[in-house]
């Protein structure tokens, strides 16, 4: 797995970093610049409806494939309605498809 950082961030710890060889640095800095951008892999899932054997107050709500948490609720006055997002608020999977009902 490649690991991802933010090129500002590696630019300010550069300037941290450089004591006397300021060639050696703007080459460094040059090197960063020009680094190709990295898009981190994203996992891919789906909303699936939670069964569960117990009939408790989740009975029926969608849940992330991948992490397997709960979508988000949001109260309207005395409704409850799950936001079934594009991406799970809680691993950042990209939600593909349909959502199971």
């Amino acid at each position: 797995m490649k690991d991802t950082i933010y090129r500002q961030d590696a630019l300010i710890a550069l300037s941290k970093e450089v004591c006397g060889d300021k060639i050696w640095a703007l080459d460094a800095r040059d090197a960063i610049v020009h680094l190709p951008s990295a898009e981190p892999e994203r996992k891919t899932g789906k909303w699936i409806v939670w069964g569960g054997m117990d009939v408790s107050e989740n009975h029926g709500r969608h849940k992330c494939s991948e992490c397997g948490e709960f979508a988000l609720l949001r109260y309207e006055k005395l409704l409850r309605k799950e936001i079934l997002s594009d991406y799970c608020p809680h691993c950042g999977a990209k939600m593909e498809g349909e959502a199971d009902e």
